[in-house]
This record gives C-alpha cells, structure tokens and sequence, in this order.
C-alpha cells in the first residue's frame, strides 16, 4: 500500500452533515508550508490566538497502571473513526436511539474503514483513550457498539471535558495526566489539539469513502515508533505542523503592519441557525490532511 501520496478527499453529500453542529470549510493544505490555501477558516489562524491554558487542571484520569504500555494514543471520534448523523442512512453499521432534554432521536452511522482493524491493533500497542467533543449521551453509546467488552479502549472522554475555547470544543492533553513525550492525539481537526500541536496527527475527516485507507496509513506509522523515547520529534519530522503555525504567525504578523483595524479573535467556525438536526453530534470540518505520509 502506497501511503506517500496524498489522496484527493471527494467531496460528500453535504446533506449527512449534521446542520445544528459546526460546519466548516475545506482546509486543503499544499505540499509547502507557504503555499498553504487559506479559505474562510484557517486552523491555524485560529491556534495562534489561543488564549493561555490554565496554569494547572488536575488530572481526570487515573494512574496509568504499571502494566499498561508506554505511549498513549488519544483518539477523535466523530470523522476521525466514524461518521454518525440523525438524517437516516441507506447503509449503516449501526443504529440506535438516543433521547436528549426529552426528545428521541435515531442514530444512525458508518465505520470509517479498517475502523475494527485499527482500533484491535493499536489497542495492542498503545493506551488507547477515545476523547471527543461530542456529548457522553450519544458517543458513550457508540462506543459500546464498537468496543462492547471494554478490551480496547481504556478510556473514555466526552464534551464535558474539553476546553471551550470562542465557542469551539479543545482537547487539552495536559489533564490526562500522561507524560507528553508518550503521547499522540489523531484528529481530523486540527486545531482541536491547538494546545498541543507537537503532539498530533492529523486525518482527513471521513464521511462515506469506502475506499478510504487513511487509518492503514496511520497505523504503518504508528507501528514505527512504538517503543521510542520521546514521540514528538517523530510527529514534527512527519506532520510539520508547527512549522505550519508558525507560517501562519508569521503571514499574520506581515499582513498586520500598520494595520490597527485587525482583529485580535481569528475568524471561527460558525453554528448554523437550523434546528432540524441533533446537536450532541459534533461535526466536524471538512478539511484534508496536511501532507500526511510524505515519509
């Protein structure tokens, strides 16, 4: 399988797209950093006037036993593993109820290919926590359909726990309470783990691709640094993301000049007025891969 190709992201029915969430535009991010094609959202815009964390959030995990393997490997959920939505499907892997402030609602959604295939393979390597910004209501009961004995999954995170940041939903890995030099979060959003950029890998958010291989990709990688030291010197030399940052830093600062009118806030992802669709679905963007397997 030849993963040093980018491959193009087809455009998906826009309709499967939960109309209540986030929805966003199409980040597609060339080979160089200075050729980056900025639309309406750029993810690391946004990164760059992130507001500073906290000085210190107590951890919300437990220990990591002793048995337990070194790294930890944080998982999206939504477009990352797989694409859920309240619109019914015509194929589904599966379907269940959810009920919300007393409404009912039927969910229906598909796995990302090789979905169970990864999912069993990481579990083998790494500590695997799934830590989304969707609600606990709906993604806890995904994750039973997926991981129904326990086994791969160690952990389990949801909306409550993640950093809000103008309105948008951020994973701080800082507050698992795991050392950060063993620790990598793949989400198809970049800018979720904008706290912790040398710790990702980013993906391409996946909606209905049957012949998507993106996470075989990933997991090839994966399998090559098992056992390292210290993983983002790895991250960084693949995925280039704050070499991507501080590209856009830079573009800012030089467009900025003398110009007292900007705005210190980025421009955000925006919630759509309708209501016609379950807002415990957190959808996310519809954005490609920053030059994913260029090893």
């Amino acid at each position: 399988m030849d993963c040093n190709i980018v491959k193009d992201n087809k455009k998906e029915n826009e309709n499967e797209i939960e109309v209540d969430d986030y929805i966003r535009i199409d980040d597609d991010i060339e080979d160089d950093v200075d050729d980056y094609d900025y639309d309406e959202f750029d993810p690391f815009d946004f990164i760059r006037s992130l507001p500073p964390l906290e000085p210190y959030r107590d951890p919300i995990l437990p220990p990591k036993p002793e048995n337990s393997p070194e790294i930890t490997l944080v998982l999206d959920l939504d477009e990352t593993l797989v694409h859920c939505t309240t619109t019914e499907m015509d194929e589904y892997d599966v379907m269940f109820p959810v009920e919300l402030n007393g409404q009912q609602f039927q969910v229906s959604g598909r796995y990302r290919p090789y979905c169970s295939e990864f999912l069993e393979k990481v579990a083998e390597m790494f500590e695997v926590i799934i830590f989304t910004a969707s609600q606990k209501v709906y993604a806890d009961t995904l994750l039973d359909f997926m991981d129904p004995s326990h086994k791969l999954i160690s952990h389990r995170l949801f909306r409550d726990e993640c950093v809000t940041v103008y309105g948008n939903y951020l994973k701080d890995l800082s507050v698992l309470g795991r050392d950060l030099s063993k620790t990598i979060i793949i989400d198809n959003s970049i800018y979720a783990f904008g706290y912790q950029l040398e710790n990702g890998i980013p993906i391409t958010s996946w909606y209905s691709d049957k012949n998507d291989k993106e996470l075989l990709c990933v997991l090839e990688f994966l399998e090559s640094i098992v056992g390292v030291y210290d993983v983002r010197p790895y991250l960084k030399e693949k995925y280039n993301l704050i070499d991507r940052a501080n590209a856009s830093y830079n573009r800012y600062n030089n467009d900025t000049i003398n110009d007292d009118s900007s705005s210190i806030v980025p421009n955000t992802p925006t919630r759509a007025a309708s209501a016609s669709s379950a807002s415990f679905i957190t959808s996310s963007p519809q954005q490609k891969s920053p030059v994913l397997y260029n090893k």
